[in-house]
């Protein structure tokens, strides 16, 4: 079962600072291509304008980094992992264990 929606969010610099500035870049960017553009026949125009209108807003993009996250509920049964040691070291007839060790084990295993 899963219940849950959409948020959205911008993840990257703040928007306060972002939008000024690429406001102002902007306003520059058609300040100096003005008089390149006025030399240009005007379907060169219109395209140069677009491929910088697409550059800024992909710039825009990669600064404010806008992410759409999808936030889902799972019911799921924990996993619990159960480990066996059967080695010799585990078991009471390890000869490494000195004989008082030996004796404190079996008396706690009764």
């Amino acid at each position: 079962m899963s219940d849950g929606g959409f948020s959205f969010g911008l993840v990257g610099l703040s928007p306060l600072v972002v939008l000024p500035v690429m406001a102002l870049a902007v306003w520059g960017i058609a300040r100096l291509a003005r008089p390149e553009l006025e030399s240009q026949p005007p379907q060169v125009q219109r395209g140069l304008a677009w491929l910088r209108r697409g550059a800024v807003a992909l710039i825009l993009l990669m600064l404010l980094e806008p992410t759409l996250t999808r936030l889902a509920r799972e019911r799921e049964l924990p996993t619990v992992a159960v480990l066996v040691d059967r080695s010799g070291s585990m078991a009471l007839t390890d000869r490494q264990m000195a004989a008082t060790d030996r004796l404190d084990e079996a008396v706690g295993l009764g």
